[in-house]
């Protein structure tokens, strides 16, 4: 319990600021429904963070975890906790959140790789003076300040890249299926019968094997296409009307003719072919005049 009283004020307080004495017995019980779990811990105080200093409102979050939650397996603390701490997120936050959902598990994620996508899939705008990127760096900002994404140190820098907690993303994972906000295929675990329009497809794998898209599936709405696997099954671009944003990034078996008709994408905003085989790009790629990040590092 001083372990957790340590790790719950340490997120809360500054090192000379004590807990305020009307806080001290909600506090408690709030770290006594947490049950030593860390990432409850922080996920909670994280949304404490963003409330007012009120007894009031703070037994307000403590009703919300739940009495029965006391007896209650772990992993039901977490999820009630994260539900708390998700819909507490403006619609903003909640939609750049769930967006994560889309890479696989363990993923280290590129701050400026994020932000692009956010920018094509149109979550993120200019305000005022600030361009696009500086308010999609206000957002990632805010996501690592509610322990809902974690920095991860890359290269040498700490803060430009995020990973997500297996617990978290198991939990957008399950929200992106129930608002059909992206449709999983190569994932055995994740049964995804999408009934009408597709938004989102992020293609992966577990083990060795290859995936395809399902013939059910209505692609012509499709603004994201994501392939986490190396496959030379790539579905014919002449399906796809309305795409954004295609990764086919570390894909080794991408090559040139899978491209061949990217340029009757003429809404593609963003397009990633990092690490594939891909030695030539296509002539038509001059038509793409909403294109705004073209991602070809390390390829042939």
């Amino acid at each position: 319990m001083e372990h957790s009283r340590q790790l719950f004020h340490r997120r809360l307080f500054s090192s000379e600021e004590d807990c305020p004495s009307s806080l001290v017995k909600v506090s408690n019980q709030i770290l006594g429904k947490c049950d030593g779990l860390p990432l409850a811990i922080i996920a909670i105080a994280s949304l404490l963070a963003n409330t007012g200093r009120s007894e009031h409102l703070w037994n307000q979050v403590k009703d919300s975890i739940g009495r029965a939650l006391e007896r209650n397996h772990n992993v039901e603390v977490m999820i009630k906790i994260l539900s708390l701490s998700y819909f507490d997120l403006p619609p903003h936050l909640k939609t750049c959140l769930l967006y994560l959902s889309i890479f696989p598990e363990d993923s280290i994620i590129e701050k400026k790789t994020l932000i692009s996508r956010w920018i094509a899939e149109g979550f993120i705008h200019k305000e005022g003076i600030y361009t696009a990127y500086e308010v999609g760096v206000r957002f990632f900002n805010e996501l690592i300040n509610r322990s809902l994404i974690q920095p991860v140190k890359k290269g040498g820098y700490m803060g430009k890249s995020c990973r997500v907690h297996d617990i978290i993303l198991d939990f957008i994972v399950s929200k992106s299926i129930e608002e059909n906000f992206v449709t999983f295929v190569g994932v055995p675990s994740l049964t995804t019968m999408t009934q009408g329009k597709v938004r989102r497809i992020s293609m992966q794998v577990e083990g060795k094997g290859d995936s395809i898209l399902p013939m059910s599936l209505i692609l012509s709405h499709v603004r994201s296409f994501n392939v986490f696997v190396n496959t030379v099954n790539i579905h014919s671009m002449m399906d796809f009307k309305h795409l954004r944003v295609v990764d086919f990034g570390r894909n080794s078996l991408l090559e040139n003719y899978h491209l061949a008709n990217v340029g009757r994408l003429i809404h593609l905003r963003y397009l990633s072919i990092y690490r594939t085989a891909v030695s030539e790009l296509p002539e038509q790629i001059g038509h793409l005049q909403c294109l705004e990040m073209l991602d070809m590092r390390w390829n042939s």
